[in-house]
């Protein structure tokens, strides 16, 4: 089996598994999805074994915009299909509509569907025998009614599709719509010890200070001490009056602050796997802030994203906000949050999504889910 057909077996073993055994709730406000309707029942068909008869049921809901059926979920449950079938142009499709729709609605339960379509896009783009088209709609989507998962998802796939096109002005305006920060410098060492010493007074300054080559929202720079130890670095941004979502991408320890306020902490835990990603909702007033990073290093280069966007309304879909949910309603959240989580480098997360659904494998993919929940570990 290729390795693309690994991962869609998986994702397929994974949504049956969570079909038949529910696993994290979705949805609250009443039900969204009712297993006596076109869209619940062609769920259910596939978990089945039925693919044909899924795949004509989603087509005629998503075709035919029934108006009692929750769109998103069947355009979610198509793309899906689409993506196990290899057949990428429809997979695109129906997530970008999936996502443009989550954003109209600013509903976070479609927020998460959305943030588990946009994960799957890189990887269908590259194999699109023209992405033009394709990446124009994801240029195009709108993106600031989304959870901060999913927009950080198409705030890097746009400054991606900007690079690949070497369009400096489409770079530039990407970088200020995902509230990229215009330089991060490092300006000093607090300690050798990359997790103990994150938060040490102690802080030898550079000298002199660094700026670190910028890509969007990303920051790297070539070693700079073959030491571990936990490198300072700082931003000035200048914000208008509100609410911002503080997105920290890195893999390794770190904490955020703003203005000398409270430390944010970023995967500081030496007993448990952090998120390569987090986020901080911090309001801040009109004028001229400071952003200071400490991060936990083992020496040589500093990769680092860091982005700073007005926050949405709408939170992150979560288990304990949906109570009373049907076993498809949880079923349809643990697939999504497990796209999700892996994407993030949430390694945590997705384990617990995952192994949730391993226990219950009656499905003939157990196999293949096996191996890599084993690969992930």
């Amino acid at each position: 089996m290729s390795a693309r057909g690994s991962r869609v077996g998986i994702a397929a073993y994974l949504l049956g598994a969570c079909l038949a055994s529910g696993c994290a709730g979705i949805l609250g406000g009443g039900r969204r999805v009712d297993p006596s309707t076109e869209t619940g029942r062609a769920w259910q068909a596939l978990v089945d074994g039925n693919a044909e008869q899924a795949a004509a049921t989603w087509k005629h809901v998503v075709v035919a915009g029934a108006k009692r059926e929750p769109r998103s979920l069947a355009l979610f449950g198509a793309g899906t299909l689409a993506y196990e079938r290899g057949d990428d142009e429809t997979a695109v499709a129906h997530y970008l509509d999936l996502i443009g729709a989550a954003a109209q609605d600013g509903d976070a339960p479609d927020g998460l569907l959305a943030a588990a379509a946009a994960a799957q896009l890189p990887r269908l783009l590259d194999e699109l025998p023209d992405r033009r088209a394709a990446e124009d709609r994801v240029l195009a989507l709108p993106r600031d009614r989304l959870p901060w998962r999913a927009q950080h998802l198409l705030g890097s796939l746009a400054i991606e599709i900007a690079r690949r096109r070497a369009d400096t002005d489409l770079l530039g305006k990407e970088a200020r719509r995902s509230g990229c920060p215009t330089e991060l410098r490092l300006v000093g060492v607090a300690g050798r010890l990359p997790y103990l010493d994150l938060s040490s007074n102690d802080v030898r300054s550079a000298k002199p200070e660094r700026a670190l080559a910028r890509l969007g929202c990303r920051f790297t720079t070539s070693s700079t001490d073959p030491l571990p130890g936990v490198r300072v670095l700082q931003s000035e941004v200048d914000l208008r009056a509100g609410t911002y979502q503080i997105v920290l991408d890195y893999a390794g320890p770190a904490l955020l602050r703003v203005d000398g306020g409270p430390w944010h902490h970023h995967g500081d835990s030496p007993e448990v796997l952090g998120s390569r990603w987090s986020a901080r909702s911090l309001p801040l007033g009109t004028g001229r802030h400071q952003v200071e990073l400490r991060l936990g290093n083992h020496g040589g280069s500093i990769d680092v994203g860091l982005s700073l966007a007005p926050a949405s309304r709408h939170g992150q879909a979560d288990l304990e906000s949906w109570p009373n949910r049907s076993l498809l309603e949880e079923a349809i959240f643990d697939l999504a949050a497990v796209l999700a989580a892996h994407m993030a480098g949430d390694i945590d997360q997705a384990l617990v999504h995952a192994d949730a659904l391993a226990r219950h494998s009656r499905f003939a993919l157990g196999e293949s889910v096996g191996a890599q929940r084993a690969r992930q570990r």
